[in-house]
């Protein structure tokens, strides 16, 4: 199986100042602008990624727990793999294979 096989081709439109984000994140890891895209997107299909949406959406959450969530969003990709399996190893449960 050649590469065009096993990708799609997309057309994309995003803002200007979005895809200049992308690009300077892009720059900082030394990947492709659809590198950063893809593994960013793939991220989010990840069964950590919506722990802070369920945080948020919480009535009973703390300002401690609220920081926590801030700090989350703030996070690039890398950081929140490694934090959640430092928390899953911390917690005695065994992290997923991700």
């Amino acid at each position: 199986m050649d590469s065009e096989e096993k990708y799609q081709r997309v057309n994309l439109r995003i803002p200007r100042e979005l895809h200049a984000r992308v690009m300077e994140a892009a720059g900082e890891r030394s990947h492709s602008m659809n590198a950063e895209i893809v593994q960013r997107l793939d991220v989010s299909f990840k069964p950590y990624s919506s722990i802070p949406l369920l945080l948020a959406a919480s009535d009973d959450i703390s300002s401690q727990e609220q920081e926590l969530v801030g700090m989350w969003r703030s996070m690039d990709s890398e950081a929140r793999h490694a934090f959640w399996l430092l928390a899953r190893r911390l917690s005695g449960t065994n992290p997923p294979e991700i």
